[in-house]
């Protein structure tokens, strides 16, 4: 069995023309394919992604919300606002509550990003936005 190229998903990202950013001076920034390839061939310690998906709400950039479950019994996390954390993981069930929360937009692969939303969300009623 053949070893994967360790950057075999960013190669393969690049070959089907999905949008790619590195990370610069702690900030993400577009960078075209060439580029991308170049750093992968000098084989420079530079992070490089594939673009996130994102929605704004009230004027927070956050990574879009899954359209979709996962595969049955994958792990991910429900925006909550009662929450003291403003999120709790579960597995995919595929039962009718996964459904439901998967059509309201408020599932998350990761942690961060339900946290994320939810603190947009939030932002609607802070005390900083009160007249």
């Amino acid at each position: 069995m053949k070893t994967p190229h360790p950057k075999a998903e960013l190669l393969k990202a690049v070959a089907d023309g999905e949008a790619l950013q590195r990370l610069y001076k702690g900030r993400w920034i577009d960078v075209p394919a060439e580029g991308v390839l170049r750093y992968l061939a000098d084989e420079s310690d530079v992070s490089i992604r594939v673009k996130v998906d994102t929605i704004n709400i009230n004027g927070f950039n956050v990574p879009r919300p899954l359209r979709e479950l996962p595969a049955i019994g994958a792990r991910y996390w429900v925006v909550q606002l009662s929450e003291t954390q403003l999120t709790f993981s579960v597995n995919n069930s595929e039962d009718a509550t996964d459904s439901s929360w998967i059509k309201k937009g408020i599932c998350h692969l990761t942690r961060d990003s339900a946290i994320m939303h939810a603190k947009a969300l939030l932002s609607f009623n802070s005390n900083e936005n009160q007249a």
